[in-house]
């Protein structure tokens, strides 16, 4: 049995928007051939075993278990299914826009879809997480799904292209050649946005020693290590008091500071006005979407 569920009151992140995700067995209940498409980006993976499938104008392949398919909205692709069999698979479908989107389509090509290979299982075991969060839905899951989405996000938009329609995730905690410094150092800071980072910590991440990581980041990435953790830090504390409805005490708490004085003088340092203040402007003028 597969368990997951929609991401309720739903929050667009930037230029994300996740809607739903599954993680388990699906049983069938046809025989053949059947013809699938989403009206949004879905990103579909075989836990365990493996499927057979087709899309227009290829041959018949078999998908195993540590590949995973992202098509975009209205791919056609079908799936060959035996009545009482299943499927241990994972899939989470959202929506993208902006920078995001751009970068996605061109993984995906004129045909819509695109294979990556997980061998280390990261991407399993974001999946898998974020289907069990949306099913039992215990306090505080909102956070960790929306930090579950970034990574999956991160993990594909920072993949290699081995051939057309045939991306590797990179090895995580390294930079390969030609690597996006940025996109590793994000992603494990939205991982642990409510814990203590420090530049050792992302230093370590992407394979550099201190020195190196403190002059080569700001020239690749335009500000400081410590600049990234509160930007991120900040833009998080910003869905938490919109869209979730916290108290400033509620999300410093959630976010590492060492107290609601400290969250709203470091948020006032960086948006001039504090997190009341901005929450309420915000909702005054009725239109809180674009802000973030």
């Amino acid at each position: 049995m597969g368990i997951g569920g929609d991401f309720r009151g739903r929050v667009k992140l930037a230029d994300a928007e996740l809607l739903k995700g599954y993680t388990g067995k699906t049983y069938f209940t046809k025989n053949g051939w059947q013809w699938c498409s989403n009206r949004a980006w879905a990103l579909d993976y075989i836990n365990n075993g493996r499927q057979r499938k087709r899309l227009p104008g290829h041959g018949v392949f078999i998908r195993p278990n540590g590949l995973a398919a992202i098509y975009e909205p209205r791919t056609r692709y079908a799936e060959y299914q035996r009545s009482g069999g299943y499927v241990d698979e994972s899939f989470i479908t959202f929506r993208l826009g902006g920078r995001l989107e751009k970068t996605f389509r061109r993984m995906t090509g004129p045909e819509g879809w695109v294979h990556v290979r997980d061998s280390e299982s990261s991407l399993e075991r974001a999946l898998r997480r974020t289907g069990e969060l949306l099913f039992y839905r215990r306090p505080g899951h909102r956070t960790e799904v929306t930090g579950l989405f970034w990574e999956i996000l991160g993990l594909i938009e920072s993949s290699i292209a081995l051939m057309p329609r045939l991306r590797k995730i990179r090895r995580e905690g390294t930079l390969q050649a030609g690597g996006d410094m940025a996109s590793v150092v994000e992603r494990y800071i939205r991982k642990h946005i409510g814990q203590p980072i420090t530049v050792e910590d992302l230093a370590g991440e992407v394979g550099m020693s201190l020195s190196s990581f403190a002059h080569k980041y700001p020239e690749s990435c335009g500000e400081t290590p410590y600049q990234t953790v509160v930007r991120l830090k900040i833009e998080t504390a910003k869905r938490l008091l919109l869209w979730e409805d916290m108290s400033v005490k509620q999300a410093a708490a959630q976010l590492g500071f060492s107290s609601p004085y400290h969250l709203s003088k470091v948020f006032k340092l960086h948006e001039d006005s504090s997190p009341t203040e901005w929450a309420r402007s915000l909702r005054e003028r009725g239109d809180p979407s674009g802000t973030i």
